[in-house]
Formats: structure tokens, sequence, C-alpha cells
């Protein structure tokens, strides 16, 4: 499933950019905002016939405002412009679909859902993954530079 998160991690940046920190891990140290963190649950598959599985997927976006008056606007723009980047991830082709989500705010963070579904074969499971790593690598290396 951590295909579908890096999914979204490359949404986030794109429909964001650089300047928001996106966090997929817990961290016991305060974090610095504006930023994000995506968890996800386990999910469930399906087998198919033949080789294709069928995941359900559920991911929680947090975001994290700046603390200066604005975080309901913050937290309004970022929850629209989370519903147009799910439903326009495109890196597995047609074979990636949203299902939907909702959202909540809490006195300083977001809580978005977005369920997803994706058909996905073995062999293209692992090729997907090959190729998301190469194209990880090489945002992290103009990030850096």
């Amino acid at each position: 499933m951590d295909f579908i998160r890096n999914l979204i991690a490359d949404m986030i940046f794109d429909k964001f950019g650089a300047d928001f920190k996106i966090y997929s891990e817990m961290i016991e140290q305060t974090f610095e905002r504006p930023c994000f963190f995506i968890g996800h649950d386990n999910g469930k598959v399906k087998r198919q016939l033949g080789s294709e599985r069928l995941f359900y997927f559920k991911c929680h976006i947090f975001f994290y405002p700046q603390n200066d008056g604005n975080a309901n606007k913050e937290m309004l723009k970022a929850a629209f412009k989370l519903f147009d980047g799910c439903e326009n991830i495109t890196s597995c082709g047609k074979r990636l679909k949203y299902l939907g989500g909702e959202y909540v705010t809490e006195a300083d963070r977001l809580i978005f859902d977005a369920n997803f579904k994706a058909k996905i074969s073995k062999s293209e499971e692992a090729a997907l993954m090959d190729k998301l790593f190469l194209e990880n690598e090489l945002k992290q290396n103009k990030k850096l530079s």
C-alpha cells in the first residue's frame, strides 16, 4: 500500500509546493508548520481471477496550517486542493480510482480521509514500485539541488 501513499505525497508536493513538509512516519518531537502527515489503514485486498489483485485503501491526510490567525481559511483551501488532487492522481493510469473522501477541521488541523481502489497484477505492482522508487529518487535529488 506504500505506492498509494507515495502517489499522495507526490500529489501534495505538486499541489502545494516545496514549502510544505510531508511526513509519513510518526515523529516524537515538534514538527515544522505548515505540514502534512500521511497515514493509512492497512486496507483490504481482494484476489481476482489470475494474478490480479484488487486493493481498497483508506488514506488519512492531516494538514497542520501556520498558526497565524488564518488557520480556518488555510484548512478549507487545503481541503479543496486535496479533493482535486486525489481525483487526478494518474501515475497508475486507469487502474487507480478515487472513491471519494471527506474532511473535518479541528482547532489546529484538517483531517482528510481519501478512499481508493486499485486493480494491479503482481508483475505491475513490482514494476510500479520500481518506477515510483526511481521517480522519488529524482524528485529528492531535485529538492536537494
